[in-house]
């Protein structure tokens, strides 16, 4: 299937350019005739999956380039499940699917699979994951750096450019967390490509381009023969005893590499930060309901996050009274 989408865009290439930098992305905005644009979006329509913003298929890669040289792998995806009689995927890496989501194409939309319900609501079995047919702002569920509650995604333009040598169709989003409102994050959404630009609140030193990819056993952009692959996970523990809990919950946490500090951390569903705790190697904390100010909290759905620099691990708390 991927030999018909090749074969159509590059009947767009007298409209190309050379594969932009990051710094000047927009720079390589072609301009197909709307006779072009029609047909692209038949075929996007008629294939979807080949067309989709968020390609899913063990096997397909991104990289970027290390500014020590060479590349590095930042995301892939690892692995397939059915649930419920849907086919979802495992997307690991820095341009990830969120810790511990399956996630799943509908047409524009990927659903992730509401594993720690997510959502507040038991009755729902997925929730959106990225929705590229909206125009305004709706809800992320998945984790933008880790972080345990839904983002606010916007529009931020939409672009014919030439990307790997060949023209296609991006969208750029932007994403921003209540509570955290100095944390924006810029994606740009390649059809056909997936993931291929990451920009955080807007410094130039915070982009991540992708240098190449793999879809479908095609590879498009440098050759990366040669490249760091990604950190290795580390098996973090976290567990949270009783749950739900009334007067008390006490949070058993593992780091493996007792050389490294992490940070336990809950939030509430609005993901505004109630306790944050430096801890290392093993042991427990007993959290009893109340902020770092001693207030006592109401009732409600609440997240614990155990983070360090190579991995992270979330559990749900829910306070009765």
């Amino acid at each position: 299937m991927m030999r018909k989408l090749s074969l159509f865009l590059l009947g767009l290439l007298i409209w190309g350019a050379a594969y932009s930098t990051p710094a000047s992305i927009l720079q390589y905005k072609v301009e197909p005739t709307e006779d072009h644009k029609t047909e692209f979006f038949r075929r996007a329509r008629e294939d979807p999956e080949l067309y989709s913003y968020n390609p899913l298929h063990v096997g397909n890669k991104w990289w970027r380039s290390l500014s020590s040289g060479g590349y590095q792998l930042i995301r892939e995806v690892v692995a397939s499940t059915e649930i419920n009689g849907n086919v979802y995927y495992k997307v690991v890496g820095l341009l990830g699917s969120g810790e511990n989501h399956w996630i799943r194409n509908e047409g524009d939309i990927t659903y992730a699979y509401d594993e720690f319900d997510l959502d507040n609501n038991p009755d729902t079995d997925e929730i959106i994951h990225e929705n590229f047919s909206s125009v305004g702002s709706f809800y992320v569920f998945h984790f933008l750096d880790d972080w345990p509650y839904p983002w606010i995604c916007t529009s931020d333009g939409e672009h014919y450019l030439s990307h790997y040598y060949i023209p296609t169709y991006i969208r750029f989003h932007e994403y921003w967390a209540p509570g955290w409102a100095t944390s924006h994050h810029t994606r740009g959404w390649a059809r056909g490509f997936g993931p291929t630009y990451e920009e955080w609140d807007d410094q130039p030193d915070n982009v991540i381009a992708s240098a190449a990819c793999e879809i479908n056993g095609v590879h498009y952009g440098q050759p990366v023969s040669v490249y760091e692959p990604m950190p290795p996970s580390i098996a973090l523990g976290l567990s949270c005893f009783p749950n739900p809990f009334k007067d008390a919950i006490t949070i058993s946490y593992i780091i493996p590499d007792r050389s490294k500090t992490g940070t336990l951390s809950i939030f509430n569903i609005k993901g505004q930060l109630i306790i944050s705790i430096p801890v290392n190697g093993d042991g427990a904390v007993k959290w009893d309901g109340r902020n770092e100010s001693g207030k006592l909290l109401p009732s409600g759905v609440y997240y614990c996050s155990l983070r360090t620099q190579e991995g992270s691990k979330l559990s749900k708390l829910i306070l009765i009274k």
